[in-house]
């Protein structure tokens, strides 16, 4: 996605953002791994983990999310919370 066929401009920064129901299912072992290929290449990653209490592997939500976590990580028990959280990803983003 982050190519400049896609759209990627050169020396713009790039962000992803990861909204997950908390625990990876497919390729578990890739999941983290991948998100530390994401950072080789330069790109923020932002973590969402939408589940109640105890159903999101915060660990995994945090192995996804750059450091700090508290910047780059954020827990949801619900969907309809996401415009709480949408102020602090702006900030982020545009910092």
């Amino acid at each position: 996605m982050f190519t400049q066929s896609n759209g990627d401009r050169i020396g713009d920064p790039n962000y992803a953002i990861v909204i997950t129901d908390g625990r990876s299912n497919v390729n578990q072992g890739r999941t983290i791994p991948s998100a530390n290929e994401a950072r080789r290449r330069g790109i923020t990653m932002l973590a969402v983990g939408i589940g109640e209490n105890g159903k999101v592997d915060r660990a995994e939500l945090n192995g996804i999310a750059d450091d700090p976590d508290i910047q780059h990580a954020f827990l949801l028990e619900f969907e309809n919370q996401i415009p709480q959280i949408a102020d602090k990803i702006l900030e982020r983003l545009c910092q």
